[in-house]
């Protein structure tokens, strides 16, 4: 679903987001109403390493996600 390339660099911007942020920080667009079909912010930012080459790297709203999961 999703790729991404870890480097020294994007291991250190991870590490400094964890810092300045609890690990609970769950930044999710979900389904309008529901806790299904959610997008992470986190996941489809590729300063922390995400690739556009994952069959739901493209999926940055729930129902694209959707179409992806179900696809």
């Amino acid at each position: 679903m999703y790729h991404f390339t870890l480097t020294k660099a994007t291991v250190q911007k991870i590490r400094a987001y964890n810092a300045a942020n609890d690990y609970s920080d769950f930044k999710l667009t979900c389904k309008p109403g529901t806790k299904e079909n959610c997008v992470s912010d986190f996941v489809h930012n590729t300063e922390y390493g995400a690739r556009s080459d994952g069959s739901c790297s493209s999926a940055s709203s729930p129902q694209a996600l959707a179409s992806c999961v179900e696809g």
